[in-house]
């Protein structure tokens, strides 16, 4: 059971209206709001993730989950921005290295997706490499949000 040729531009168009819905929403509370923007999407991206690997068969679960995946995946981009540019106290190559870190996480991504099928885990083990790195982006903010509350608890 899968989709048809002709549905797959319309998904791939749906994918990219979530895309452009996601980073008008985070677009917009990315600069106050950036830990929770960033913990909220990573949480839900984490989720859609491991939906689409578990029920991948299934086509109305794995096309609602890869539309989340567009809606939260790429839509966190503004965040991350927002939370490099806090920390980094903006030089001039700021911005270059943020984009560079996120061109190397995305040819890192693809091989490690790459490299779970070809060792046999099948097509789906992409989804739980990015589930993985969703993960690891979670556990990358509890420096940021300990800082945070303990400032808060000093105050």
């Amino acid at each position: 059971m899968g989709l048809s040729k002709t549905a797959i531009p319309l998904l791939l168009a749906a994918y990219g209206a979530a895309n452009v819905a996601g980073n008008l929403v985070v677009g917009r509370f990315a600069d106050r709001f950036t830990i929770p923007v960033l913990a909220i999407g990573l949480i839900a991206l984490a989720i859609a993730l491991a939906v689409f690997a578990l029920f991948a068969a299934i086509p109305a679960i794995s096309v609602s989950a890869f539309i989340l995946i567009g809606l939260f995946g790429v839509a966190m981009n503004p965040a991350m921005v927002a939370r490099v540019m806090r920390a980094a106290h903006p030089g001039p190559l700021v911005n270059a290295m943020h984009a560079s870190v996120i061109t190397a996480g995305l040819a890192f991504g693809t091989w490690a997706g790459g490299a779970s099928i070809d060792v046999g885990y099948g097509l789906t083990a992409p989804l739980w490499v990015g589930f993985g790195l969703a993960v690891l982006g979670l556990v990358s903010l509890a420096p940021s949000s300990a800082r945070r509350l303990s400032s808060e608890k000093i105050r």
